[in-house]
Protein backbone atom coordinates (compact mmCIF):
# COMPACT_ATOMS: atom_id res chain seq x y z
CA UNK A 1 0.00 0.00 0.00
CA UNK A 2 1.79 3.00 -0.89
CA UNK A 3 1.77 5.91 1.73
CA UNK A 4 -0.13 8.89 1.10
CA UNK A 5 1.94 12.20 0.08
CA UNK A 6 1.52 14.91 3.14
CA UNK A 7 4.06 16.87 1.83
CA UNK A 8 3.39 20.62 2.06
CA UNK A 9 3.46 21.00 -1.76
CA UNK A 10 0.19 18.20 -1.76
CA UNK A 11 -1.56 20.22 0.72
CA UNK A 12 -1.34 23.28 -1.46
CA UNK A 13 -3.47 22.23 -3.61
CA UNK A 14 -6.35 23.17 -1.48
CA UNK A 15 -4.97 26.91 -1.05
CA UNK A 16 -7.94 28.87 -3.16
CA UNK A 17 -9.54 32.04 -3.30
CA UNK A 18 -12.83 32.19 -1.32
CA UNK A 19 -15.47 32.14 -3.90
CA UNK A 20 -16.15 35.41 -5.98
CA UNK A 21 -12.34 36.83 -5.20
CA UNK A 22 -10.21 36.43 -8.09
CA UNK A 23 -10.44 32.80 -8.82
CA UNK A 24 -9.94 33.79 -12.52
CA UNK A 25 -6.56 35.54 -11.80
CA UNK A 26 -4.90 33.21 -9.19
CA UNK A 27 -1.85 33.12 -11.03
CA UNK A 28 0.85 31.28 -8.10
CA UNK A 29 2.05 28.16 -8.37
CA UNK A 30 1.54 25.65 -5.38
CA UNK A 31 4.51 26.73 -4.31
CA UNK A 32 4.36 30.09 -4.66
CA UNK A 33 1.41 29.80 -2.25
CA UNK A 34 3.35 28.07 0.25
CA UNK A 35 6.24 30.06 0.38
CA UNK A 36 3.60 32.99 0.35
CA UNK A 37 2.08 31.38 3.85
CA UNK A 38 5.59 30.87 5.01
CA UNK A 39 6.50 34.58 4.65
CA UNK A 40 3.52 35.81 6.69
CA UNK A 41 4.17 33.50 9.34
CA UNK A 42 8.07 35.07 8.96
CA UNK A 43 6.75 38.81 8.55
CA UNK A 44 8.87 38.46 5.62
CA UNK A 45 7.53 41.94 4.00
CA UNK A 46 9.18 42.62 1.15
CA UNK A 47 8.08 38.97 -0.07
CA UNK A 48 4.78 39.74 0.85
CA UNK A 49 4.80 43.17 -0.85
CA UNK A 50 6.00 41.34 -3.71
CA UNK A 51 3.52 38.49 -4.00
CA UNK A 52 0.30 41.32 -3.81
CA UNK A 53 2.15 42.95 -5.99
CA UNK A 54 1.46 39.90 -8.81
CA UNK A 55 -1.22 38.05 -7.24
CA UNK A 56 -3.26 40.72 -5.59
CA UNK A 57 -6.12 38.46 -3.89
CA UNK A 58 -3.14 36.07 -2.31
CA UNK A 59 -4.85 38.36 0.39
CA UNK A 60 -7.64 36.07 0.62
CA UNK A 61 -6.28 32.98 0.15
CA UNK A 62 -7.04 30.12 2.75
CA UNK A 63 -5.02 26.72 3.49
CA UNK A 64 -6.22 23.34 4.00
CA UNK A 65 -7.35 24.80 7.70
CA UNK A 66 -9.43 27.98 6.59
CA UNK A 67 -6.62 30.18 7.80
CA UNK A 68 -5.92 33.23 5.84
CA UNK A 69 -2.31 35.06 5.39
CA UNK A 70 -3.80 37.41 8.00
CA UNK A 71 -4.41 34.63 10.59
CA UNK A 72 -0.97 33.30 9.85
CA UNK A 73 0.88 36.61 10.50
CA UNK A 74 -1.62 37.41 13.65
CA UNK A 75 -0.45 33.78 15.26
CA UNK A 76 3.18 34.22 14.85
CA UNK A 77 2.33 38.32 16.25
CA UNK A 78 3.98 39.89 12.96
CA UNK A 79 2.77 43.33 13.57
CA UNK A 80 4.20 44.72 10.18
CA UNK A 81 2.79 41.76 8.22
CA UNK A 82 -0.67 42.15 10.15
CA UNK A 83 -0.71 45.95 9.46
CA UNK A 84 0.21 44.98 5.93
CA UNK A 85 -2.45 42.56 5.01
CA UNK A 86 -4.70 44.64 6.20
CA UNK A 87 -3.56 47.78 4.11
CA UNK A 88 -4.05 44.95 0.89
CA UNK A 89 -7.58 44.08 1.67
CA UNK A 90 -7.58 41.23 4.03
CA UNK A 91 -10.97 40.05 4.79
CA UNK A 92 -11.06 40.33 8.97
CA UNK A 93 -13.45 38.26 9.86
CA UNK A 94 -12.94 34.67 7.83
CA UNK A 95 -12.82 32.02 10.13
CA UNK A 96 -10.89 28.94 10.03
CA UNK A 97 -12.24 25.13 10.43
CA UNK A 98 -11.83 26.06 14.22
CA UNK A 99 -14.52 28.88 13.91
CA UNK A 100 -11.83 31.79 14.42
CA UNK A 101 -10.78 34.73 12.85
CA UNK A 102 -7.73 36.33 12.90
CA UNK A 103 -8.75 38.54 16.09
CA UNK A 104 -9.71 35.70 17.72
CA UNK A 105 -6.37 33.81 17.15
CA UNK A 106 -4.70 36.82 18.44
CA UNK A 107 -6.26 36.98 21.74
CA UNK A 108 -6.19 32.88 22.25
CA UNK A 109 -2.39 33.13 21.51
CA UNK A 110 -2.54 36.27 24.39
CA UNK A 111 -1.82 39.19 21.18
CA UNK A 112 -3.87 41.40 22.47
CA UNK A 113 -2.71 44.28 20.52
CA UNK A 114 -2.73 42.70 17.14
CA UNK A 115 -6.29 41.83 18.13
CA UNK A 116 -7.41 45.36 18.77
CA UNK A 117 -5.21 46.25 15.69
CA UNK A 118 -7.74 44.41 13.47
CA UNK A 119 -10.81 44.74 15.00
CA UNK A 120 -10.04 48.89 15.01
CA UNK A 121 -9.55 47.87 11.47
CA UNK A 122 -12.94 46.40 11.17
CA UNK A 123 -14.19 49.31 12.99
CA UNK A 124 -12.20 51.67 10.45
CA UNK A 125 -13.38 50.01 6.87
CA UNK A 126 -17.14 50.30 8.73
CA UNK A 127 -16.52 53.85 9.08
CA UNK A 128 -15.37 54.68 5.97
CA UNK A 129 -18.52 52.32 4.18
CA UNK A 130 -21.20 54.53 6.30
CA UNK A 131 -19.24 57.48 5.55
CA UNK A 132 -19.27 56.66 2.06
CA UNK A 133 -23.10 55.87 1.94
CA UNK A 134 -23.50 59.12 4.01
CA UNK A 135 -21.80 60.87 1.07
CA UNK A 136 -23.75 58.84 -1.32
CA UNK A 137 -27.28 59.59 -0.02
CA UNK A 138 -26.15 63.71 0.13
CA UNK A 139 -24.71 63.63 -3.47
CA UNK A 140 -28.56 61.51 -4.51
CA UNK A 141 -30.28 64.27 -2.48
CA UNK A 142 -28.34 67.12 -4.23
CA UNK A 143 -29.20 65.92 -8.06
CA UNK A 144 -33.10 65.60 -6.61
CA UNK A 145 -33.05 69.24 -5.51
CA UNK A 146 -31.03 70.23 -8.82
CA UNK A 147 -34.05 68.45 -11.19
CA UNK A 148 -36.58 69.69 -8.99
CA UNK A 149 -35.22 73.77 -8.94
CA UNK A 150 -34.41 73.70 -12.52
CA UNK A 151 -35.85 76.15 -14.87
CA UNK A 152 -37.09 78.20 -11.82
CA UNK A 153 -36.12 81.89 -11.64
CA UNK A 154 -32.84 82.00 -9.77
CA UNK A 155 -34.39 85.25 -8.32
CA UNK A 156 -36.57 82.99 -6.30
CA UNK A 157 -34.16 80.35 -4.90
CA UNK A 158 -31.72 81.11 -2.11
CA UNK A 159 -30.04 78.46 -0.88
CA UNK A 160 -32.59 75.52 -2.04
CA UNK A 161 -34.94 77.64 -0.43
CA UNK A 162 -37.52 80.15 -1.55
CA UNK A 163 -36.74 83.90 -0.86
CA UNK A 164 -39.51 85.75 1.01
CA UNK A 165 -40.38 88.99 -0.40
CA UNK A 166 -41.36 92.11 1.57
CA UNK A 167 -44.74 93.84 0.56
Amino acid sequence: MPIPDTSLTAKAAVFLPPKGIGQDRANLTADEKIAFFSDCELGNIDAIEETLKRCPQAVAFADDVGQTPLHLAAAWAKTEAVELLMQSGAPLHVQDKNGQSAADLANRLGYESISRMIANEHDGREIRANNAAAAAQKEAALRDVAMFTQGLPAAIMTRGRPVRFKN
